[in-house]
């Protein structure tokens, strides 16, 4: 009894060979005399055959792999079937396979593992499906696996269905679709998992130029590859996923592919859950001229976003880098830079449901219709910590930013260096509750009116604590900072300065900013004047008209070496409105920041420092408040803003500079840069039983006169420039 048992484990887990010096010259025959738990060694040659798997726990191994063996079907079936009693002890491991116009592999279920194979010269016209692989059902592995220049009518390198798949380190290079979907692989109900896969070269002649699939999850990880695949007359140039739980992207690329109608690098539709991490859409396009997202388009799905990058993405029409019809996107820690759209949302376009953008940065796109950076039409938007920088409109509104019978909340936001015909920063239309928050719109600049930002329509605006610095028109004498025709207002603590060749703020009636509430805003240095149309209501509610003493201001597009907080003795600390902080709270400063945190220094130790001491040359400790003025040297000695006072030549002038200059603050100091950036404190809280505080029989103002309408040929050439914007995509 024993003898028997110890000859049976013998027997379990032998080596046959096979070759011309092998126990057996055929693989054929090989497998048919194994046992479970066999390994089959094939050495180099060419085996012209058709092999089954699957009846047996075996593995069969070439020993010097797939570049000297190679299994070549005969032409009337594939070259290796696996049946579905195969298990994970069932491996064909470093071979060729050739199918000579036939599939190469059949699988028809069980849970086998191919490694180390290389195929080609499979499919062809006569392959409906899977010019390849054809899985039908079980769970099948793959690992370091070549398939290249297959095609087949669908599916060309890979259909499953009904199953389970993983791909690892694998490549599938220009194999094709030549009538339907997946230029390489073709997935129904099929779940699958790349790890660290390249897809290159792959064409379906309509949907998913890589990857078509439906109705289960996809994972794709580990530094997946997607590159100049193409979805010849569809969408999804490198993945079409539809009708999905979940699909996923983490560390994944794509590069270089394109579709026709939508998604050049990746299309979802109707998926619960896509997670996209830490991946890459660089140079993806969409071709048509309805089409969307050059990049990434995603529809009817909810879509999260973190640490994704957008790059060089063309769009036939809308969305450049990302667009998104019905959608729920949350997006965070993200970038999107040099992407283009022929018609709206340079970077981004979203059609409808709600956009979530947090800690990210939008620079140098182009939207040629509206909106260089993004557009946000018939949906919510809220966008948060985020800087949109140096994007184009040429054709249209909104250098930056575009909504569109929209809600807004925008909060700390940065939009600057954007170019627009109207509204060269923030250009918002229609309907809808807009909130504008601590937000800076510099250098931003409008062909016609609104360099700062232009609002026209029926909307509620909010705008607390923001600054509008050097935006500029190229109309003299329009508006260069807010021009807005709305259903009501509230701006407070604003800060609207040195905007160029134009008006500081042009909006309301004769009788002032309306209709709503105004009030303690700072307008001054604006070259056409402050106010626009309106009378001025500097020295009313709060409102002032001062040089607002930034740490540092270059009017010069570079934006690294600016400071925007306002110096000490700035007149702008604590002249906010009471009324938007806490009760038994300091009033808040005007403006997007509050007073500066760089230390207040004494530089030359005569016991004064700059702003705190009001030292007016703190390199010079002879020079500093309270010290005796010195006659004819030309120098202001005690700091009170009069050189040579009390002396024979004394003038009288004040030493001050009140034109506009390119510089408007102190030096910058190696500490600025440093400095962490702290918005000012305006909570937008309203004590209660104040909500009507600002009506004509109150103490401030609330007017109900009929808006403005734009001036001349602009208002003519509003409804043309929405016309094309407003067609749902």
């Amino acid at each position: 009894m024993i003898i028997a048992l110890l000859s049976q484990s013998i027997a379990i887990g032998s080596t046959i060979t096979v070759g011309a010096e092998g126990d057996y010259a055929s693989l054929r025959t090989a497998i048919a005399i194994s046992s479970d738990g066999d390994r089959i060694e094939v050495a180099p040659g060419t085996y012209t055959e058709s092999i089954q798997l699957g009846f047996k726990d075996v593995e069969v191994v070439a020993t010097d792999g797939p570049d000297v063996t190679f299994i070549v079907g005969d032409g009337t079936a594939p070259a290796v079937m696996v049946t579905d009693e195969a298990t994970s002890a069932t491996a064909l491991d470093g071979f060729t396979v050739v199918g000579t116009g036939q599939r190469c592999i059949e699988i028809d279920g069980g849970e086998p593992r191919l490694a180390n194979l290389f195929m080609s010269d499979c499919g062809g016209d006569a392959v409906t499906t899977g010019g390849a692989i054809r899985i039908r059902g079980g769970a099948v592995t793959l690992e370091d696996v070549v398939v290249q220049d297959i095609a087949a009518q669908r599916g060309g390198a890979i259909d499953c269905a009904n199953a389970g798949m993983t791909i690892v380190r694998s490549t599938f290079r220009r194999n094709e679709a030549r009538t339907g979907d997946g230029g390489a692989l073709l997935l129904d109900r099929c779940e699958t998992a790349l790890s660290a896969v390249t897809f290159e070269g792959n064409r379906a002649a309509r949907n998913g130029g890589a990857v078509s699939g439906s109705f289960q999850q996809l994972s794709v990880t580990e530094g997946s590859v997607f590159r100049d695949n193409h979805a010849t007359y569809g969408r999804g140039g490198g993945i079409d996923w539809a009708e999905a739980s979940e699909v996923s992207f983490d560390d994944a690329r794509f590069e270089g592919n394109s579709a026709r109608t939508a998604g050049g690098g990746v299309r979802l539709h109707a998926v619960e859950l896509g997670l996209v991490n830490s991946s890459t859409f660089d140079g993806n396009a969409t071709s048509a001229s309805e089409s969307l997202g050059g990049g990434f388009h995603a529809a009817d799905s909810t879509v999260t976003l973190e640490s994704v990058t957008l790059m060089l993405n063309q769009a036939g029409a809308n969305g450049g880098g990302f667009a998104a019809t019905n959608c729920t996107v949350n997006a965070v820690e993200s970038h999107a830079e040099q992407n283009h759209a022929d018609g709206l949302g340079g970077a981004v376009f979203m059609d409808g449901g709600i956009l979530m953008l947090s800690d990210s940065t939008i620079h140098d796109n182009v939207g040629i219709n509206g909106g260089g950076g993004m557009t946000v039409q018939i949906g919510d938007l809220i966008l948060a910590r985020t800087s949109i920088d140096r994007n184009q409109s040429s054709g249209g509104p909104g250098g930056a930013l575009l909504t569109i019978d929209s809600n807004a909340s925008l909060d700390r936001v940065d939009l600057r260096g954007n170019t627009a015909l109207v509204g060269g920063g923030l250009f918002m239309s229609g309907p809808g509750t807009q909130t504008v928050r601590h937000s800076v719109f510099q250098e931003n600049e409008a062909s016609f009116e609104g360099g700062g930002i232009y609002l026209t329509g029926t909307m509620n605006v909010e705008m607390r604590a923001n600054t509008f610095v050097a935006n500029e028109t190229r109309v003299t004498d329009s508006v260069a900072h807010a021009a807005f025709t709305v259903g009501s207002i509230d701006f407070r603590n604003n800060l609207f300065v040195h905007g160029r060749n134009g008006f500081g703020v042009g909006a309301g009636t004769a009788a002032g900013p309306s209709p709503g509430v105004f009030r303690h805003n700072n307008t001054w240095g604006n070259e056409s004047g402050n106010y626009a149309s309106i009378a001025d209501p500097t020295g009313f509610d709060g409102n002032i008209s001062v040089d607002p003493r930034f740490v540092e201001l270059s009017i010069d597009q570079n934006f690294e070496n600016d400071d925007l907080h306002l110096q000490r003795d700035s007149p702008c600390v604590d002249a906010g409105d009471p009324e938007t902080v806490g009760a038994g709270d300091p009033p808040p400063a005007i403006g997007a920041f509050g007073v500066t945190s760089i230390p207040d220094e004494d530089e030359d130790g005569d016991g004064y420092a700059p702003e705190g001491g009001g030292d007016c040359n703190d390199g010079d400790p002879t020079v500093h408040p309270g010290t005796d003025e010195l006659c004819g040297d030309g120098v202001d000695n005690n700091c009170d803003g009069v050189i040579d006072e009390g002396c024979p030549d004394d003038t009288g002038e004040f030493d001050e500079d009140t034109g506009r200059s390119d510089d408007t603050g102190n030096a910058d100091s190696a500490d600025d840069a440093d400095t962490p950036e702290v918005r000012s404190e305006d909570t937008g809280t309203q004590p209660a039983g104040l909500d009507r505080a600002y009506e004509i029989n109150g103490s401030g103002c609330r007017c109900s006169m009929t808006p403005a309408v734009p001036r001349g040929a602009l208002a003519l050439a509003f409804p043309i420039l929405f016309a094309a914007g407003r067609r749902r995509s």
